[in-house]
This record gives structure tokens, C-alpha cells and sequence, in this order.
């Protein structure tokens, strides 16, 4: 039973309003431009820009040292909540301020910050408002994606082979003004601006890249906020998504919707605390421009994807026999079945069967405090390609696919999203999911519901970026052993090979095959061919 205190507060609210009051409190006289600043000079450490940082703030050769697990570490997620927690803070006018050219104060604001973060989740478990055995999975939502690095050539790639062409381009043209290419090519710009200097002046001059102003502040309408109305849209954020009573650590962030801020001044100053969102806004989060498209644009993604993902096999594992979705008969008369997505045969049989789905996370489904039935209907879209594999399986089994099954044959539901990192009771949910539908079908039987490996896109093709054929197969049949429990296929692959042992293949793909600038923006595109995912 929780404690109570003669206030009739529990004790961890208590310490929680303490925490949350302390951080309030700084923040208020943290002056917010200069506190803006300061992230920038962090991220900049991190990203070994010392001397840009060495510009704004003083820090120590320790200080400097910013790789995960370096003592003096400021997480990137951690950057990001305090600049969500700026915008939120009204300002005092006060003689005395937090000095913010210092990379002491970071630390200072940091440390408030964790503590705030513990009372929250403290608070929250006494009150049995959180489920422990999802929240490994909200922490891998919010870390994993800012520890497998910035944009490479695939996270760059991939997003615009599937946003950027057909109708989901045409779409995004009449919608907004400019180009998918053209969109890219500014926030690919303004990147480059904001990696080197915490601010730009708006509009900035692209002319050099055969940039219009038109289009560029075109470009800037998606990608900016002024910073005065940061703070309401970042609640209406929250309202939005039902938000308020998560901690707030899993709030959601204005940031990804518009990486850049206005922050006044004649001309206008620009402003970006985390560079790297502007590129994942040009790329990954294309994907919600076009959801007003309607279905006919979300059955374009997920064709794309296969195409995409059946391409990539091809192009990375050139002893793979690649198949794509085709049509059999069922054993009664009339009935009929799409095969799985991808069916990639060696030696004659079948080694992989994938089903693909497109669907990208919400933030119910990352960070809501039971995912399962936030975003129920998304996470049984999963447990229905578990299904099909399994009902594939039968078939093939039976006779009735033409295909050929050995003991090794793995299955995968492979994934746009992270659906199920780290989530071993959103998995138990899926496959609930799975086991449902399957018992509706006398075709299925136990044998037939083998093992399934659930695989983001990214682990997938960093995976058949280490290894090979056999590499491969191995990798996916001791993913499902106790001691593989919860991890990354890449992990797997590296704890079969050993160190040292990897040689990685570079990326197969071009991005001048979808953006006629890249090769005059970037210089050598021979060079970025063989750069791995």
C-alpha cells in the first residue's frame, strides 16, 4: 500500500512535485535562447564538432568526451526532453540566471532532469499507472533509435524510395508546394548549416543549389515553429495524443514535427538544438504527410517496401533465390492464397519466408502505458502476419504451394518500425493474436507454428550487411534460443562470429537513382555506394 503523508499526498508524489518544482524553478531562470544554445554545443560535443562547441561553451577535455558510456555523457533523448521542457517553462526576469555558456550548467539541468524522470516513474508505479513489463520496451522506443547514430545512406535512401515517388509524390507536391526531391534537398541543406552553427538567417540562400526562395520557404513551412509558439504547440502535442498523464520521459516531442525555430530578431534567426532532426523529418516522417492520402497511398508504401526489401536480398545475398508474392490454389474447390510477401529458396528449398508490414509506429504504441490496447489494432496486424506464415506453412506442408520446407526454413515478419524491441509481453500479445486466428484454421496444426522472428528493417539490413548466406540462416535459427532472448539480430550475428570477425558489405543502393542533386550536393557519389547501412 502506498505511504501516505499528512497532506494525504503519497510519499513518491511528494518527492515527485519536489523534483518537478526544483527543475521548474531552474528553468524559469534559464534564459531561453542561450539554454537552446547550450543543447546545441552538446549535441555538437557528441558529434566531435569540439571546436564549433569550444564556441558557446566551456568544457573540460572530460566533458568533451560525450560516446555512450563516457562518464560525463549527456544522452542525445535526454537533449531533446530538455529542449520540450524549455518550451513548456515561462521565463522570470530575474538578476540571477543560470549561466549557459557553461557545460556545467548542461550537466546541472541533466541531473535535475534524471531525477525528475525517477520521482515521475516512482510516482506513476506507486499509483499502478505503469505496467513493468512494458516499460523495457518504452525505454528502447525512446534510446534505440538515437543509438544506432544519425541518417546513414539507408535510413536516407529507404525513406524517400518509399515517400518519394508515384502518387505518394504527387500527393506531397499538391499538397505542400514543392517536391519530395526538393524538400529533401533543404532539409539535407539546412543539416549541413546546423551541424556547423547553431543558427541561420531566414531565409537562407540555397541559390547555389538551384534552390528557389519560393521553394525554400516552402520547405521551412513543414519544417519550423517560431520559438515563442513552441510551448502551445507542444501541449497541444500532448492533447493530441492523449499524453498528459505519461511520464515525461515518453512525451511526445514538437521537435519531430518542426526540427527548426524561429527565434526573432530582423532578419529572422534560425535554430535547430538537434541538427539531425531535420534530416528524419525530410525522411521518416514523410510518412505522416502523406496519411491523409488515404489507403490508396498506404497500399503504395507497403508494395514499395516489399519491392524495396526483396530488392535488398537480392542485391546483398547473391545465392538467395528471391521470390515475390504470388497466388495458389487451396485444397477446395474455388479457394485461393496469397503466398507470403518474399520466399527466398537456397539449395532448392525454401530458407526464409518474410511477410512485410509497412505500418509505422504511433506514440500510443511506442509509449502508452499498455501498448497492446492503445494501439490494439496495429499490433494485431502484426499477430496476422505471424498467422500467415504459419498458414503458408500448412499449405506447404500439404502440397499446395509448390514449395518445399526443411527443418531450417525460417519465418519473419519484417517491420517498417521497432514494433517489438525489447517488448517480450507485446510479443506474448502478438502471438495471442497469432494462436487465434490460427485455431480457427484445421489446416494449422502445432508443427506448423514455428518460431517467428519479428526483425526491423534497419536490424535486417545490417545484418545482411555482416554476413552471408549461411551467416544468415544461422543468425535466424539461434535468434529463438534462451540466451538470444530480446535481442537485435546484428547482436545475434556478432555473438556467433565473434570480434573482429565481420566484414561489412557496402550499401547497394544509390541516392541519385531518386534525387537528381545528390550527386552535385555530396561530391563523390562513388564513394557513398560503398557505405554500409
Amino acid at each position: 500500500m502506498p505511504t501516505v503523508t499528512k497532506w494525504g499526498m503519497g510519499l513518491s508524489r511528494l518527492k515527485l512535485e519536489s523534483a518537478r518544482k526544483r527543475f521548474r524553478n531552474a528553468m524559469a531562470i534559464a534564459p531561453q535562447d542561450r539554454f537552446l544554445r547550450m543543447l546545441w554545443a552538446v549535441n555538437a560535443l557528441r558529434a566531435g564538432h569540439t571546436e564549433a562547441a569550444a564556441r558557446l561553451i566551456q568544457f573540460s577535455p572530460e566533458q568533451a568526451k560525450q560516446a555512450f558510456g563516457d562518464t560525463h555523457a549527456i544522452f542525445p533523448w535526454e537533449l531533446e526532453t530538455l529542449a520540450v521542457q524549455s518550451f513548456l517553462t515561462p521565463r522570470h526576469i530575474v538578476q540571477r540566471f543560470y549561466k549557459c555558456e557553461d557545460f556545467a550548467t548542461a550537466a546541472t539541468f541533466t541531473n535535475m532532469l534524471r531525477q525528475l524522470e525517477n520521482q515521475d516513474f516512482g510516482a506513476k508505479s506507486e499509483a499502478n499507472q505503469i505496467q513493468i513489463f512494458n516499460e523495457m520496451h518504452r525505454i528502447g522506443q525512446r534510446q534505440f533509435p538515437w543509438q544506432r547514430g544519425g541518417v546513414n545512406l539507408a535510413d536516407f535512401y529507404r525513406p524517400l524510395y518509399l515517400y518519394g515517388q508515384g502518387r505518394c509524390a504527387e500527393y506531397f507536391a499538391a499538397a505542400h508546394g514543392l517536391t519530395v526531391s526538393d524538400f529533401a534537398l533543404v532539409g539535407f541543406a539546412l543539416f549541413a548549416m546546423f551541424s556547423s552553427s547553431p543558427y541561420a538567417v531566414r531565409p537562407p540562400n540555397l541559390s547555389d543549389m538551384e534552390l528557389t526562395r519560393d521553394i525554400v520557404e516552402a520547405g521551412l513551412k513543414l519544417l519550423m515553429i517560431p520559438l515563442s509558439g513552441a510551448g502551445a504547440a507542444q501541449r497541444a502535442l500532448v492533447a493530441e495524443t492523449g499524453a498528459a498523464n505519461w511520464p515525461i520521459a515518453y512525451q511526445p516531442s514538437i521537435l519531430r514535427r518542426f526540427p527548426v525555430l524561429g527565434v526573432g530578431g530582423r532578419p529572422e534567426r534560425l535554430t535547430a538544438p538537434l541538427p539531425i532532426l531535420v534530416l528524419q523529418r525530410v525522411t521518416f516522417e514523410l510518412y505522416y504527410d502523406l496519411m491523409a492520402g488515404g489507403g490508396e497511398l498506404r497500399n503504395e508504401i507497403a508494395k514499395r517496401f516489399e519491392q524495396y526489401s526483396a530488392d535488398f536480398i537480392r542485391a546483398m545475398m547473391p545465392a538467395f533465390e528471391v521470390e515475390a508474392e504470388y497466388r495458389y490454389a487451396g485444397k477446395r474447390k474455388g479457394a485461393a492464397f496469397d503466398s507470403p510477401d518474399i520466399l527466398v529458396d537456397h539449395d532448392g528449398a525454401l530458407a526464409v519466408v518474410i511477410e512485410c508490414k509497412a505500418t509505422k509506429l504511433t506514440i500510443s504504441a511506442k509509449f502508452a502505458d499498455d501498448p497492446a490496447t492503445e494501439a490494439g489494432t496495429r499490433y494485431a496486424e502484426i499477430g496476422r502476419g505471424v498467422f500467415q506464415l504459419w498458414r503458408f506453412f500448412a499449405h506447404t506442408r500439404m502440397g499446395l504451394t509448390g514449395r518445399t520446407l526443411t527443418d531450417t526454413t525460417a519465418g519473419i515478419v519484417l517491420t517498417l518500425d521497432t514494433w517489438l524491441v525489447m517488448a517480450q509481453t507485446l510479443r506474448d500479445h502478438v502471438l495471442e493474436v497469432a494462436n487465434a486466428l490460427a485455431d480457427t484454421d484445421t489446416d494449422i496444426i502445432p508443427v506448423d507454428r514455428r518460431p517467428i522472428t519479428f526483425a526491423a528493417i534497419q536490424d535486417f539490413e545490417r545484418l545482411l550487411s555482416q554476413a552471408d548466406e549461411t551467416g544468415v540462416q544461422a543468425v535466424l535459427a539461434a535468434a529463438h534460443e534462451d540466451r538470444f532472448l530480446g535481442w537485435l539480430l546484428p547482436g545475434v550475428n556478432q555473438e556467433l562470429s565473434g570480434p573482429g570477425k565481420m566484414k561489412r558489405k557496402g550499401y547497394p543502393f544509390r541516392p541519385d537513382e531518386l534525387l537528381p542533386w545528390w550527386i552535385k550536393f555530396d561530391g563523390d557519389a562513388d564513394d557513398q555506394e560503398h557505405k554500409e547501412p
